[in-house]
């Protein structure tokens, strides 16, 4: 059991990174910080033992095709569940989302692939709002950059993400900014779940969890690229990162939701990575925020509006957020 990660600090009052009881860290770094790596490719932390980021008991049920007895003995089911992922700090968009799942039947859970921080005016309450709602989150680049160090991003992304951290350390009550920084610090990259472990979930790519972005031309300009990312993939995966929802397939190929009908029906014998999408920044040209419902046979696509306008304000009225931030969120880029 891996007691403490050496080396590894969160940049939020420098806190040393431990791992929980029966927690590992598997740590692959990249990059320079004077003195410390600080930057994570890879990171899984196994919350249930040494089982590759399993999980079981509870969060397995909750996660989809599970049922649990009441001696806790997993078993096959039918249930629906709710994937979101980058809300990056925008809570109008994230209850808008929350509100639609909530109308839809059979729902038994609810997933977040990561970037819960990061561009929006309203961190402290998504952070809040996923830890209550959801079953389980993944840990984004941009939540990587705000809890140890922002790298390749660009200065609006940066500036964004140190004042995201300042909004946490600004917590006077010390007991909550731990529970927030704890949750933070505790984001898995990676999670197998779904009968026999057929779902991956990771918020980037399954090749590089964090940070790697698969973009819809890639299965037209870059072959090697998905052929390679597939490679990682033994059935399924959910992703988000790039904020454009679609599903990659090991032809390769690439399917926007409005082709398919906002429904995609899984195939035998073919591998597929499903985007969700986003939640607080959409990049598809579309401005609602955007989720998935993964369901027996498939997965449906689905779109919500909001009111930007108060989001737009809360960012303008920051200085360190660019009102470019803002500006964007009307056209969906």
């Amino acid at each position: 059991m891996v007691e403490m990660v050496s080396g590894c600090y969160g940049r939020m009052g420098m806190i040393h990174l431990r791992s929980e009881p029966q927690v590992e860290c598997f740590t692959r770094w990249w990059g320079w910080w004077p003195g410390w790596c600080y930057y994570v490719d890879e990171w899984v932390n196994e919350r249930r033992g040494g089982d590759g980021g399993k999980l079981h008991g509870r969060d397995a049920c909750a996660v989809g095709y599970w049922k649990v007895s009441g001696d806790g003995v997993l078993e096959n089911g039918s249930v629906r569940i709710a994937i979101i992922s980058d809300i990056h700090g925008n809570m109008v968009a994230l209850n808008a989302v929350l509100t639609e799942i909530d109308r839809e039947e059979g729902i038994e859970g609810i997933i977040c692939l990561g970037d819960i921080i990061g561009y929006g005016p309203d961190p402290i309450d998504c952070v809040d709002t996923v830890i209550e709602r959801c079953d389980w989150s993944l840990m984004g680049n941009h939540d990587f950059g705000v809890v140890y160090e922002p790298t390749n991003f660009n200065p609006g992304a940066a500036a964004a993400a140190f004042w995201t951290r300042a909004q946490f350390e600004a917590e006077g009550d010390m007991a909550l900014r731990k529970k927030r920084l704890d949750f933070l610090m505790g984001l898995r990259v990676r999670v197998k779940f779904g009968p026999d472990d057929s779902f991956l979930a990771v918020h980037g790519s399954p090749r590089r969890p964090i940070n790697e972005y698969i973009f819809p031309d890639d299965a037209i300009n870059a072959s090697l690229k998905i052929q390679q990312i597939f490679e990682r993939v033994d059935r399924f995966a959910v992703v988000g990162h790039s904020h454009v929802p679609g599903v990659f397939t090991d032809e390769p190929d690439f399917y926007d939701p409005i082709e398919l009908k906002e429904h995609f029906t899984f195939q035998e014998g073919e591998k597929c990575i499903i985007n969700v999408g986003s939640v607080g920044q959409p990049r598809d040209g579309d401005p609602r925020a955007s989720y998935v419902i993964l369901e027996d046979g498939g997965v449906t696509f689905k779109r919500v509006g909001y009111e930007i306008d108060p989001v737009a304000e809360k960012i303008r009225a920051v200085p360190e957020l660019n009102d470019w931030l803002a500006d964007r969120l009307y056209e969906g880029r």
